[in-house]
């Protein structure tokens, strides 16, 4: 049986560039890989939920996140690309769009953070206690479900959502279907947050003073915005949770791939590196490479050539 070959190098230096390049290698393919999956998974996510209307903050955010996406994918095939290769220059510039997405990444980890807390209060102290405008980002997002809400309401012609008896009284407080005409599945789901809802019946009508109510807006609208919100609140919450803790992978992944560019660009260079047209002759550490012996191939060569060129002795 053959004994496994193992690598030699001819010097320390050769030996130190064989693994500075194998570590930075497979943090940019471990990089890359995941950005990719990353990249694909967010455009198709956003895609949906544009698709579905599934919107928070609004189609505008859901684009920009779309384009977000595109842009990771398409850092993640150029890096591909400048794993294959030594040029200095495609690391220097691919270490810029690394950086520029890790301040990116840092924003959005600091957004999430923000969503986060605030639909955390929101679930543990209740819509009701951040009506006042000057509640801060907890009344900034119920000002956005309501809005979106009534959108939607009103887009989708529905009807019913009031209570089913007078003064709401119960325990549930039962409370009319939402039918929808141009959108089932939005009064589907608003009639299944109306049978969920536990809150007493005081808690809610607070909630439907606290709205001032305009004349052209129907009770039952005002009154499903008060019993679906806390369900929606829960909802991103989580959702604020999940987006916080792949954006702090993301990050992660984001100062491994700077490592290895600072790993690419500062290692070792010699004469076989395309992007470096000068080197010192201490790079190359001739001294300390083992003289090379001629094979014995090579040997017949240059005897039957020396016999070519010089002549016979005369008899």
């Amino acid at each position: 049986m053959s004994q496994p070959k193992t690598r030699t190098f001819p010097n320390r230096r050769a030996q130190a560039r064989h693994w500075f390049e194998l570590v930075a290698k497979i943090l940019c393919i471990s990089f890359n890989g995941a950005l990719l999956f990353f990249g694909v998974a967010y455009l198709i996510v956003s895609t949906w939920r544009l698709y579905t209307h599934d919107l928070v903050d609004g189609a505008i955010v859901l684009f920009i996140n779309i384009v977000f996406a595109m842009f990771v994918v398409a850092i993640s095939l150029y890096g591909c690309r400048v794993i294959g290769g030594s040029n200095v220059n495609r690391q220097i510039r691919y270490g810029f769009y690394a950086f520029v997405l890790l301040l990116i990444n840092v924003g959005l980890l600091w957004h999430y953070v923000i969503y986060k807390k605030a639909f955390k209060n929101i679930t543990e102290n209740g819509a009701n206690a951040y009506d006042d405008p000057a509640d801060g980002k907890e009344n900034s997002l119920l000002d956005s479900f309501r809005s979106s809400f009534y959108g939607y309401w009103s887009d989708g012609n529905c009807t019913g959502g009031e209570c089913s008896n007078a003064g709401c009284v119960g325990s549930p407080i039962p409370f009319e279907p939402v039918v929808c005409e141009s959108d089932g599945d939005f009064g589907r789901s608003v009639t299944d947050a109306g049978l969920k809802y536990d809150r007493t019946t005081d808690y809610l009508l607070e909630c439907v003073d606290n709205q001032d109510r305009a004349s052209d807006e129907s009770v039952g609208m005002v009154t499903s915005l008060c019993y679906t919100r806390e369900a929606w609140a829960a909802d991103q919450k989580v959702d604020a949770m999940f987006g916080m803790i792949i954006t702090a992978i993301f990050v992660a992944f984001l100062l491994f791939v700077l490592l290895s560019i600072v790993l690419f660009v500062s290692r070792p260079r010699t004469w076989q590196d395309d992007d470096v047209p000068l080197v010192k002759d201490s790079e190359l550490d001739l001294a300390d490479l083992p003289p090379l012996e001629a094979t014995p191939q090579e040997k017949q060569e240059q005897s039957s050539v020396h016999h070519l060129l010089v002549p016979p002795p005369p008899v």
